[in-house]
């Protein structure tokens, strides 16, 4: 079974613990960016399936990103 790319974008490190917490690392590939820009990079590398992703990010927030 192919996993599933789920890239998670926070800046704050406990809300992003707890959003990993809820994928079974088995079935998901999970991503992490801590900045909107990151998660502009990540995903164009990656391709995930899924983005979750903050507003309020350092630098490029979730809006423009």
């Amino acid at each position: 079974m192919v996993k599933k790319k789920i890239l998670l974008a926070d800046d704050v490190a406990l809300f992003l613990e707890l959003e990993k917490s809820f994928f079974d690392p088995e079935m998901f590939d999970l991503l992490v960016a801590r900045t909107g820009q990151q998660a502009i990079d990540v995903a164009l590398a990656e391709k995930p399936d899924l983005i979750l992703m903050d507003i309020q990010l350092p630098g490029i927030d979730g809006y423009e990103a």
